[in-house]
């Protein structure tokens, strides 16, 4: 019987931008007697191997609950007979007894699908899958927590091993699992809610959310039991809490002498569910999870293993990039800056066929993970729910910013610039999408900052450090330059009534680089997030980010008083020119 196999449509777009001939692996979630396959991940060979790197250094990426499910390949003629080689690597997959492998033909864009009976390839159906309803069905855990290795200092191989083993027996051994900050413990042994749903546990306790792609998870804390169980209240059983966050005492069959230094290991990784699944499974699912974190862990330590003095502190990343449909984890050191992990970027950007043109896997890129009910400060993406434009959508031709931003204005941290810091204020807001993005780890510049950065430049004098005077496009090109490596084109408009000639190029400049605008005219400042343009009439609207508000953070209020939102041409003094800043991408990973 041919198995129930959906397809995310993202994954199918993915595969539609590649145009050369190219192999690589289908991972997916199983789930209700179906397999969806949610990410792909293209072949990379190391020198002399005879097969591909796949399973064994990419499977440890994903979150737990995404297996490697099958193989791709990507081809001039899909007629011609399946290579022994694709054969032979489906026979590795062990999480379904019918690998699939899907088969595109470059030149038709047809996509075949199949998967193995008995090392028969046979033709299967599958069903589309949109992200968002990937995202509604199903929820991420995230599992942390910390013990600690001991280690010589110098280190081979069979000692990190050796370490890990001991680390991966204490979790087969069994662990309680604390479901957010709730009295809810799952271990091994039998609880009144083994037959819970995760969803409904999910939904009731208080989640993390990266705000800036939108995504919720729920903290797991990872606990080695020590000593007898005891029941609370509510006759759940928790353990007593043994602290591994320092070196308590060495294993005694081992000489302390021979140990130069303790290191902490950190769990920290993710884990994904489908909602329904009953809390006896998910059990199974995080001791998974721990062991994937020691795998991960370990992986990083052999690689740099002829340096052990530069892995201490070793931290795991998440990220997830809006390319990808699901997260991924890297570990770094927090001895390591980006720039001396930029082979290993390279690598993941090969991996998932993603350009090197952007950020996706710096630090800064990483999920910034806060309370889901706490409000950002400065407040992030404002835009968000704004009325339409009122261009009917059948002649509307309409592109936005891509990515977050902060809304910087007026009166923020108490400094009192109405009147002469709104350009400036511009600036931070344009600054913010860049940090979010990842081109930065620098904190946001202040007045005195952007001021100093032009007096340095030459272009302006020293008195102007400290003073209230007004900056325009070209300082904030400059300024930008220097901060973040990103060269501006000035566009110049001789007239607000003419602001619809540059609609086009804003257009462009929104698909192609997705970041916000700066437009300076008269005494007056703006911020550009969007446009819209009507092709049959010309008319055109500009999402606008208004920097002269002056009250305190209040989205309702800011977006009700039309501090952000769709404004005409006629929003632009005809009696003034403009300079309008576009920031290019810097080309960097």
């Amino acid at each position: 019987m041919p198995p129930n196999v959906q397809i995310l449509d993202n994954v199918l777009k993915r595969l539609e931008d590649v145009y050369s001939p190219i192999a690589g692996c289908l991972f997916g979630v199983m789930y209700e007697g179906k397999v969806l396959v949610v990410g792909v991940g293209f072949e990379l060979q190391k020198p002399g191997a005879k097969r591909p790197i796949w399973y064994d250094t990419t499977q440890q990426l994903y979150p737990t609950g995404i297996d490697w499910c099958g193989v791709f390949t990507i081809e001039l003629d899909i007629n011609v007979e399946v290579s022994s080689d694709i054969k032979e690597c489906m026979k590795d997959v062990a999480v379904t007894n019918n690998p699939l492998y899907l088969r595109k033909d470059i030149n038709t864009g047809t996509v075949n699908l199949f998967y193995s009976d008995c090392s028969h390839l046979k033709f299967c159906d599958y069903e589309i899958i949109k992200k968002s309803e990937f995202m509604e069905k199903f929820v991420y855990l995230r599992l942390v927590g910390m013990t600690y290795i001991c280690l010589p200092l110098d280190l081979k191989a069979r000692h990190v091993e050796r370490a890990m083993e001991k680390i991966s027996a204490r979790i087969a051994a069994g662990m309680f699992f604390q479901m957010g900050s709730s009295k809810i413990y799952l271990n091994k042994y039998t609880t009144k809610y083994d037959h819970s749903c995760l969803g409904t546990i999910f939904d009731m306790l208080r989640k993390e959310k990266d705000f800036r792609n939108n995504v919720e998870v729920l903290k797991v804390s990872a606990l080695f039991p020590q000593g007898p169980f005891i029941a609370d209240d509510n006759k759940l059983y928790k353990p007593q809490i043994y602290d591994y966050s320092y070196p308590q005492i060495l294993d005694k069959n081992e000489k302390e002498k021979h140990y130069k230094f303790v290191m902490n290991l950190p769990f920290d990784a993710l884990c994904i569910a489908h909602r329904d699944r009953e809390m006896d499974e998910v059990y199974d699912l995080l001791i998974d999870t721990a062991e994937r974190t020691v795998f991960l862990c370990e992986s990083y330590l052999l690689k740099y293993i002829r340096d052990p003095l530069k892995v201490h502190n070793i931290r795991a990343h998440h990220f997830f990039p809006d390319e990808l449909a699901h997260a991924l984890s890297l570990v770094f050191s927090t001895e390591q800056n980006d720039e001396r992990l930029v082979r290993i970027r390279r690598q993941v950007h090969a991996f998932l066929n993603l350009t090197l043109d952007r950020p996706y896997f710096r630090r800064a890129n990483s999920l910034i993970l806060i309370p889901a009910n706490h409000i950002t400060c400065p407040l992030m993406n404002v835009h968000l729910g704004v009325k339409p434009s009122g261009i009917r959508s059948d002649r509307s031709k309409s592109s936005l910013v891509k990515g977050a931003y902060y809304y910087f204005h007026y009166m923020m941290g108490g400094i009192n610039d109405s009147g002469w810091g709104c350009a400036y204020r511009s600036f931070q807001t344009l600054f913010s999408w860049f940090k979010l993005q990842g081109y930065t780890t620098m904190e946001i510049p202040t007045h005195l900052e952007i001021q100093e950065c032009l007096v340095k430049l030459g272009d302006k004098p020293k008195e102007f450090r400290g003073s209230k005077t007004w900056i325009g496009s070209t300082e904030v090109a400059y300024v930008l330059e220097i901060f973040v490596k990103s060269q501006s084109i000035i566009l110049n408009v001789a007239s607000g009534s003419e602001m619809g000639s540059i609609g086009q190029a804003i257009y462009e400049h929104f698909e192609l680089h997705g970041i916000p605008v700066m437009i300076g005219g008269g005494v007056l400042a703006h911020t550009i997030l969007g446009i819209d343009i009507d092709e049959e009439s010309g008319d055109t609207k500009f999402l606008v980010l208004d920097p002269h508000y002056t009250e305190n953070d209040d989205l309702i209020k800011i977006q009700k008083k039309g501090f952000v939102g769709w404004k005409g041409i006629d929003f632009w003094d005809s009696r003034s020119f403009y300079n309008v800043c576009l920031p290019q991408r810097p080309r960097c990973y």
